[in-house]
C-alpha cells in the first residue's frame, strides 16, 4: 500500500509514472516508425523483383518473350520464406508467364502501383510494373503474402517491448537508488535525532542539502528556545531553594526559641521572615515569567505610558513616604501609547523602586525619588533616580547579574535588576545604569517603542506628597 505522506514513496510514484508514460510513448512511435519502414522495403523488394523480371523481357519475331527458365520463376516463390506471385501480360493481353487468375491493379501508375487483392483465398500486397517495349506496354504484377509483413512487424514490436521492460527496470533500480543516495541526509538527521538523549539540545551540525537547511534552522531554533525554557526553569528552583533556605532557618530557629521562652517582641522576626518570603516568591515568579515572555502574548496590551506613570506613583506613594522619602514623576509628554506587560513593568518599577529605598537613600534627610519619561528616535525612555551614594563605576555592569547584593547588610535576594533587565530586554529596550549627577544613581529602562506618536506640552513635575 502506498504512503502518500512518506516523501520516498511519492518520489518513486511520480518518477515510474513519468517513465512509464515516456516508455509507453516511445514504443508507439518506435513501433510506427519501423513498420513504416518494414512496409517500405518490403515494397522495394517487390520492385526490384519486378524490376528483375522486365529485364528477361525481349521482342522476337514481333512477339514478347521472357528469357528465364522456368526453375528462376520457381525460386521467386522462395524469396523470404513467403510466396510469391507475379503474372506478365504483354501488350496485346495475353499472359506471357505467371497466375493468370492474379488481378491487375484498377487504376494505372507509371511506372508502379501498388494495391490490396486477394489470391487463393490469401491476402496479398501486390506491386503492378509498367515495362516499355516495342510492342508497347506490358505489365508485370508481383504480390506477396502479408502475413511475412505482419510477423517481422510483430516479431520487431515484441523485440522493442522486452528492450523497453529491460530498460525500465533498470532505470527504476537506478531510480531507487539515486533517491535512497538523495534522501540519505534526511535519513542521517532522523538517525542523529532520534540517538539523542533528552538533555542534548545543542544545534545540529550534520551536513544537509540547501533544500533542508531551513527545516535545520527551524529545528535548532527550536531546540534553542527549549534549552533556555530548560534553563530558565532549572535557574528558578536553584534560585527559589536557595533563597528561602534562610528565612527558614530563621524561622525554625526562632519558633525553637519561643519553645523555650516565648516572648511576643519575638513574633515580629518571624513576620519579617514570612513578608521577605511572600516578597521574594512574587519575585521569583515575575522573573520567571519575563524570561519565558516570548512564549506568549496574552498579557500584552496598548496603554498610555503617562498615565500609566502617574498611576503608579499614587500607587506606591504610601510605601514610600512610610519609609522617610518622596517620589515624583516628570515628563514632558503628555501622551504615548506603547504595547507592554502592564503587570511586569509595574514590577520592574516596583524593583527599582525599592532598590531606590534601600540604598538610595539621601544622608542629609529626607530623600526624593525621581520617575522620568523622556521620548526619543520613535521611543521611549523610563528612568529612576535617587539621591544616594551612588555605584562605584567597576561595579555598574555587576549589578545586573543574578544574586549579586552589592551591599549585604541589606535585605535582598539579588533578582530586582536581574527581573528589570529581563523585561527591558522582552519590550526591545535595554537597562542602562549609571551614577546621576551630582548625586545618586539612575537607572533607565531605554527603548521602548511607541505604537502612537507621543504629544507634548510644557515640562511637568508632579510630586506626590503625603497629607
Amino acid at each position: 500500500m502506498i504512503n502518500f505522506h512518506s516523501l520516498s514513496q511519492r518520489l518513486y510514484l511520480a518518477i515510474t509514472s513519468a517513465l512509464i508514460i515516456f516508455t509507453g510513448l516511445i514504443f508507439f512511435i518506435s513501433t510506427w516508425v519501423l513498420k513504416d519502414k518494414t512496409e517500405r522495403l518490403y515494397d522495394n523488394m517487390m520492385i526490384a523483383v519486378s524490376k528483375n523480371l522486365d529485364d528477361k523481357l525481349y521482342v522476337k519475331d514481333d512477339k514478347l518473350k521472357i528469357d528465364m527458365d522456368y526453375f528462376s520463376i520457381d525460386t521467386l516463390s522462395d524469396t523470404h520464406s513467403e510466396k510469391i506471385f507475379y503474372r506478365i501480360v504483354a501488350p496485346n493481353g495475353d499472359l506471357l508467364a505467371g497466375f493468370d487468375g492474379l488481378s491487375l491493379a484498377d487504376k494505372k501508375g507509371y511506372p508502379t502501383v501498388f494495391y490490396h487483392t486477394i489470391y487463393a483465398g490469401t491476402e496479398l500486397r501486390a506491386v503492378q510494373y509498367t515495362s516499355k517495349t516495342p510492342l508497347g506496354d506490358a505489365l508485370i504484377v508481383v504480390a506477396e503474402s502479408n502475413q511475412g509483413r505482419h510477423t517481422t512487424i510483430s516479431g520487431l514490436r515484441k523485440q522493442i517491448a522486452f528492450a523497453a521492460v529491460l530498460i525500465c527496470i533498470g532505470t527504476l533500480i537506478l531510480v531507487a537508488f539515486i533517491v535512497q543516495k538523495g534522501l540519505h541526509p534526511l535519513s542521517r538527521l532522523q538517525k542523529e535525532i532520534r540517538m539523542r538523549s533528552e538533555a542534548n539540545l545543542d544545534p545540529i551540525e550534520t551536513d544537509v542539502p540547501p533544500e533542508v537547511e531551513a527545516l535545520v534552522r527551524s529545528l535548532n531554533n527550536l531546540m534553542a528556545r527549549l534549552q533556555r525554557s530548560i534553563k530558565i526553569s532549572h535557574n528558578f528552583n536553584s534560585d527559589l531553594s536557595h533563597q528561602l533556605r534562610t528565612p527558614l532557618a530563621e524561622m525554625k530557629m526562632q519558633l525553637a526559641m519561643y519553645r523555650r521562652d516565648f516572648q511576643i517582641e519575638k513574633l515580629n522576626d518571624v513576620d519579617r521572615n514570612i513578608t521577605l518570603m511572600t516578597r521574594l516568591t512574587e519575585q521569583m515568579l515575575h522573573y520567571v515569567k519575563a524570561q519565558n515572555s516570548t512564549v506568549s502574548n496574552k498579557y500584552w496590551s496598548c496603554l498610555d505610558l503617562v498615565e500609566f506613570c502617574r498611576n503608579f506613583c499614587e500607587k506606591y506613594a504610601p510605601m514610600v513616604f512610610s519609609q522617610g522619602q518622596a517620589i515624583a514623576f516628570e515628563t514632558k509628554i503628555e501622551s504615548a501609547v506603547c504595547r507592554i506587560d502592564e503587570a511586569l513593568l509595574e514590577s520592574a518599577l516596583l524593583n527599582l523602586i525599592e532598590n531606590a529605598l534601600k540604598y538610595g537613600k539621601s544622608h542629609q534627610g529626607e530623600g526624593e525619588i525621581v520617575l522620568k519619561l523622556t521620548s526619543g528616535n520613535d521611543s521611549l525612555s523610563l528612568s529612576v533616580t535617587d539621591q544616594g551614594s551612588g555605584v562605584c563605576n567597576q561595579d555598574l555592569e555587576s549589578m545586573l547579574e543574578r544574586k549579586v547584593r552589592l551591599d549585604r547588610s541589606k535585605q535582598g535576594f539579588g533578582l530586582g535588576l536581574a527581573i528589570v533587565k529581563q523585561v527591558a530586554e522582552m519590550h526591545g529596550g535595554q537597562l542602562v545604569i549609571t551614577n546621576a549627577s551630582p548625586r545618586g544613581l539612575c537607572i533607565t529602562l531605554s527603548g521602548l517603542k511607541i505604537n502612537q506618536a507621543p504629544s507634548t506640552k510644557p515640562l511637568e513635575c508632579r510630586l506626590v506628597q503625603a497629607e
